[in-house]
Parts: structure tokens; C-alpha cells; sequence
């Protein structure tokens, strides 16, 4: 498309025919064309790929509070957390 061919083989589907006008432009403006929807394609993408990352941080973020949870109620229920050797000895 972008090199001033034709649709070839596929000169008759629907699809071709609808888009008429755009198989009629020289190659110039047919490469204009082409850049900006490979431009747009690019954006989608990045877009999508932004938004993927900013789910994987929020499953992170409640990954880590899960975890967090978990050990505040292990630390909760025990008498003694940390004791040194020190202060072992001061209330033996």
C-alpha cells in the first residue's frame, strides 16, 4: 500500500473497495498516510502498556498489604516480639 502498489488479489473485497479513495493517492501522500497510522497504532499501544503497568502496581501494592497483614496479626499475638539479652537478664 504505502509503496504505490495496488490491492492486488484483494482489489475486490469490501473492505478495498470502501477505502477507494486512499488506493487512488501517489505514494507520497500514501506514506503520509501510512506514518500516521503507524503513529496512532504506537500511541494505542503505549497507552495500553501504561495501563497494564498501573494494574501490575496496584496487584503489587495489595500483594505487599496482604503480606503485611499476615505478619501484623503473627506480631500481635505473641507476648514477646524481641527481647535482647540485656534486658532477658534485667527481668529474669
Amino acid at each position: 500500500m504505502c509503496y504505490g502498489q495496488d490491492a492486488g488479489v484483494f482489489q475486490n473485497a469490501d473492505h478495498i473497495k470502501a477505502a477507494k479513495e486512499i488506493w487512488k493517492l501517489d505514494r507520497p501522500a500514501r506514506l503520509v498516510h501510512y506514518e500516521g497510522w503507524k503513529q496512532e497504532l504506537m500511541k494505542e499501544q503505549v497507552e495500553h502498556l501504561y495501563e497494564l503497568g498501573q494494574k501490575h502496581n496496584e496487584c503489587v501494592v495489595q500483594v505487599d498489604a496482604k503480606f503485611r497483614l499476615g505478619e501484623g496479626s503473627i506480631l500481635q499475638a505473641r507476648r514477646v516480639i524481641g527481647c535482647t539479652t540485656t534486658g532477658a537478664a534485667m527481668y529474669r
